[in-house]
C-alpha cells in the first residue's frame, strides 16, 4: 500500500516539495468537502462573485395569488412549483392584456390555474384572485408597493 501511495501524484508531490504538498492538500481536501455537500464550485475561487455591490433595479411586476381568501406563499412552494405557476401566469396575463387571447382563454386558463393551486392546499372556498403588483427597490435594498391592481376574479360554481 505505502508503494502505490509513493507513486501517485500527490506521493510524488509530497516527495519533491513539501511546501507545495502543504498548499495543495488543503484545496484538494477542501473541494472534496464542498463535492460531499453537493456543491459544485469551490468558493475561494470564486471571491467577489457573490459580493460585489450591484445597482438598483428598475420597477418589474409580480403577480399575488389569492386561493379561498389566503395568499399563495411562493417561499413555501418548490421551485418547479414556482415555475408552473409564474411562466404561464406572467405570460398569459400579459397576453391578456394586450388583447392576444380571448376572454374564453383568459378564463379557462384561470380555471387550470385554480385547479393547479387548490390541489396544492385544501380548499373551503372555490376562489381566485390574481392581483398585478408593480414594486421597486429602495435605496436600503427593501420592496416598496408601486401598483397594485386586480386582474382576475375567479370564482368556480
Amino acid at each position: 500500500m505505502r508503494n502505490f501511495l509513493e507513486n501517485t501524484y500527490l506521493g510524488r508531490v509530497f516527495k519533491a516539495d513539501k511546501v507545495l504538498f502543504a498548499v495543495i492538500m488543503p484545496l484538494v481536501l477542501l473541494t472534496l468537502f464542498n463535492a460531499v455537500r453537493r456543491s459544485e464550485q469551490f468558493p475561494g475561487l470564486l471571491y467577489g462573485m457573490y459580493s460585489q455591490k450591484e445597482s438598483a433595479l428598475p420597477d418589474y411586476t409580480t403577480y399575488e395569488l389569492y386561493i379561498a381568501g389566503q395568499r399563495v406563499d411562493y417561499l413555501k412552494l418548490w421551485d418547479i412549483n414556482k415555475e408552473l405557476i409564474n411562466t404561464p401566469l406572467s405570460e398569459m396575463a400579459e397576453a391578456h392584456e394586450q388583447g392576444k387571447i380571448s376572454n374564453e382563454q383568459w378564463v379557462k386558463f384561470q380555471q387550470w390555474l385554480f385547479s393547479y393551486c387548490a390541489d396544492m392546499r385544501f380548499v373551503t372556498d372555490n376562489t381566485l384572485k390574481i392581483y398585478k403588483v408593480t414594486v421597486a427597490y429602495l435605496p436600503d435594498g427593501k420592496l416598496k408597493t408601486i401598483k397594485r391592481e386586480l386582474i382576475a376574479d375567479y370564482a368556480t360554481n
